[in-house]
């Protein structure tokens, strides 16, 4: 879901909801467009900010640019600030840090353009897909190389690994061998919403499975 902080009415606002305040956030692209507001307590989301520092991270310097990932350049967004203080996951087109990974969240320094807000905010809403792709599959490929190194050390000692056949376990609906995996591991799926509570997002786990059999038995 798209969430945009603002008092005004955009035309984009037609299309995603637009929030005078907002206190919380899960699994959300957010953009503040107001810069009054306490800072949103956020999961596992995207937040767009005009002030970084409210979030933890150290801004280096202006650096006024787009957004590229890979070789395509978005335009409905310009960036702000150079920023550091945690793992950075989005550059801008100086090859400028813009986008930082802090505590399962990623902040980017940048404001969508007005023009995008009022007269083509489904364009912008298609970058927003991007940006946000872009960090699901960095999530992923995370807990994909977590779970290879953990079962190619548990293998040394055993031919057959438990942490995959535990995983197959729970994709199969049998929630009780949740608390079997190593806790590391569990964690991680539970920081990216792969697993909440007693719910499993299936589809997304055995893509994980899948990616981990194919590295560990390259063979099958």
């Amino acid at each position: 879901m798209v969430i945009i902080i603002t008092k005004r009415d955009y035309t984009i606002c037609r299309f995603v909801k637009c929030l005078e305040f907002c206190k919380e956030v899960s699994n959300d692209v957010v953009i503040e467009l107001e810069n009054n507001l306490d800072k949103i307590d956020a999961y596992n989301s995207i937040i767009i900010t005009s002030r970084p520092e409210r979030y933890g991270l150290k801004i280096v310097r202006e650096s006024i640019g787009k957004l590229v990932i890979g070789s395509k350049i978005l335009n409905s967004l310009i960036t702000l600030y150079e920023v550091e203080n945690g793992k950075v996951v989005l550059r801008n087109d100086h090859n400028i840090g813009v986008g930082i990974e802090v505590e399962n969240n990623v902040i980017i320094s940048a404001r969508p353009l007005n023009l995008y807000l009022n007269h083509y905010p489904k364009l912008l809403i298609e970058e927003l897909s991007i940006i946000q792709n872009l960090i699901h599959n960095n999530n992923l490929n995370n807990i994909i190389d977590t779970i290879v190194n953990t079962v190619l050390n548990e293998r040394r000692s055993r031919r057959i690994s438990s942490i995959i056949a535990i995983l197959e376990e729970i994709c199969s609906g049998n929630y009780e061998f949740i608390e079997k995996l190593p806790t590391h591991i569990l964690d991680l799926l539970y920081s990216y919403g792969i697993v909440i509570n007693n719910e499993v997002k299936k589809e997304i786990l055995q893509k994980i499975i899948n990616e981990v059999k194919s590295r560990v038995y390259p063979k099958m």
